[in-house]
């Protein structure tokens, strides 16, 4: 139940793809400040997200605990 990479710098406009490759364990994940929650995903499922906007974005996984399922996403032009 962790992000990889947990740090991730893109340019404005990018996507981003989240592939869930855990085996057997759905996860939904969301970014703190409500741009976008995703459908549950079961293992191998994927969500991707356009960030059109510069800024820090913080991404957790709903079924996960731990610090490990934190991820910061940050956005430069």
């Amino acid at each position: 139940m962790n992000f990889a990479p947990k740090n991730l710098i893109i340019r404005v406009g990018s996507k981003v793809i989240f592939r869930n490759n855990e085996k057997a364990t759905a996860h939904k994940i969301y970014e703190v400040k409500g741009l976008f929650r995703s459908p549950r995903m079961d293992p191998i499922d994927e969500f991707e997200h356009t960030f059109e906007d510069v800024g820090e974005f913080v991404i957790w996984s709903v079924m996960g605990l731990d610090k490990g399922t934190k991820m910061t996403i940050e956005v430069i032009e």
